[in-house]
């Protein structure tokens, strides 16, 4: 593949150092791949809260998934609330996140390369790999301890994940500006993942527990929208980032 010489000077740092064709084509993969587990994410969900038998933290014999009575670690559940058997659900639900941890994980490594045009943007990229694989090492505990079955341990890796998820989206933010590999609406979007993940934090912080009935919604209404912001957040970034790669 030939390169145009006179590529714009954003085309030209988003080169890697010392990038090959492969090294070129494979990113642009690895971001695509990232929007296609992003996009089937979301079918994988649905179909698991139409297994869901039913039951919540707080009714355990209501019927069916409550959207705004269940969270969507309820979905990982083996035994539903309600002594159901939710394996199928469950097993969707672990396809989904390990879908998502390996796309965006993939990812990952070329952020780090593209981010990585000068020394300082280069700490700040390697920094953000490292807690962006604790991240992901997280949410594969999430979805690997059913609540049912290891809720203690289920709830400590989903809080560690979204309280170093911010860490990880704002050094990136932060190597991408000192880089200039990154076009403004890239910046933009990892500006809103590092604002939407910092706010939620605080949410889990000083906001209302899950035991009364107004607490739980105000919690799983919270979670579902952090998730969908972030999701939407991240595959943006991976699409405009591959377009641009596309240029170059």
């Amino acid at each position: 593949m030939q390169r145009n010489a006179t590529l714009s000077p954003l085309c030209q740092r988003l080169q890697p150092p010392a990038v090959n064709d492969s090294d070129h084509r494979s990113a642009i993969r690895a971001f695509t791949r990232a929007q296609w587990a992003a996009l089937a994410a979301a079918p994988l969900a649905v179909v698991a809260m139409t297994w869901y038998p039913g039951g919540t933290g707080l009714e355990h014999n209501t019927t069916g998934y409550r959207l705004t009575q269940n969270f969507l670690s309820d979905l990982g559940m083996t035994v539903a609330y309600n002594g159901q058997s939710n394996r199928i659900g469950a097993s969707l639900f672990v396809l989904c996140m390990i879908g998502l941890v390996l796309g965006f994980g993939g990812a990952m490594r070329w952020f780090i390369r593209l981010y990585s045009h000068t020394q300082a943007s280069r700490n700040l990229a390697i920094g953000a790999g490292l807690v962006g694989l604790l991240v992901c090492l997280s949410f594969v505990g999430v979805a690997l301890t059913p609540e049912n079955a290891a809720m203690r341990l289920h709830v400590q890796f989903t809080l560690f994940a979204f309280r170093a998820f911010p860490v990880a989206c704002m050094l990136l933010l932060l190597a991408a500006c000192k880089s200039g590999a990154a076009t403004p609406r890239v910046l933009i979007a990892w500006s809103v993942a590092t604002v939407c993940l910092t706010a939620y934090v605080v949410f889990l912080s000083v906001g209302p527990a899950p035991n009364t009935p107004n607490g739980l919604t105000a919690c799983v209404m919270a979670q579902k929208a952090v998730v969908i912001a972030i999701a939407a957040a991240l595959t943006y970034v991976c699409h405009e980032t591959a377009q641009t790669l596309n240029i170059a």
